[in-house]
């Protein structure tokens, strides 16, 4: 469910360094808005858990080829999340949320790519939280998901940047040390201005046509 005056489908990409708190913005947002929600945590540890089955196998037959082979799910795991955002919105939902680091540019201009595709608006949400708020969510959260880096240092050295412009309808930004509520309603406000200002527009060249 879209806020009120929302008529266009809705992107909402969440984005922020790992542990911040992105994923209980998202989950918050989602649900709120009744929007449809993708975490690419999700998709990776399903792809993790395949990989690591096919792995067992090969290493029961040939273990020499198993130590040779190197995999990397990370670029299939974003492809997955962003065509399942797709098809979602071809469907017809009015609203979806992407939640994933986004750590480079490559994939943010992917995330553009497909909410273009659906000619639907593009929100781009900046999640970020205190250090020492950092630091506690990542110590709680260390022994849940392996593949995941577990100190705001390594996390640092890993992505360079993530904080890159994009081209996006609106660009929020929003303190995970907040309570979530206060985060939805910044976000869906702007959903909300974005959407009326939309409305305006094509007000406008309506009457600019007759």
């Amino acid at each position: 469910m879209n806020p009120p005056g929302t008529q266009r489908q809705v992107v909402v990409l969440i984005r922020g360094y790992p542990g911040v708190g992105k994923t209980t913005v998202a989950f918050a947002l989602a649900k709120e808005l009744r929007y449809c929600l993708v975490c690419k945590d999700d998709v990776r540890e399903a792809a993790m858990r395949h990989d690591a089955n096919v792995m067992a196998e090969i290493r029961a037959v040939c273990p020499e080829q198993a130590n040779a082979i190197r995999v990397d799910s990370n670029d299939m795991t974003y492809e997955a999340m962003f065509a399942v955002g797709l098809t979602q919105l071809k469907v017809g939902a009015a609203g979806v949320v992407l939640e994933s680091p986004l750590g480079r540019v490559a994939l943010g201009e992917r995330a553009v790519e497909i909410t273009r595709e659906a000619r639907a608006l593009c929100v781009l949400v900046d999640c970020y939280a205190e250090r020492s708020v950092w630091e506690e969510r990542l110590a709680k959260r260390a022994t849940k998901r392996d593949f995941r880096p577990s100190s705001v240092d390594q996390i640092m050295n890993h992505y360079s940047n993530i904080e890159y412009p994009m081209e996006c309808d609106a660009h929020v930004s929003v303190d995970c040390g907040q309570p979530p509520e206060e985060n939805v309603k910044k976000v869906a406000s702007v959903i909300k201005q974005l959407a009326a200002d939309e409305q305006d527009v094509e007000h406008l060249s309506s009457s600019s046509s007759r």
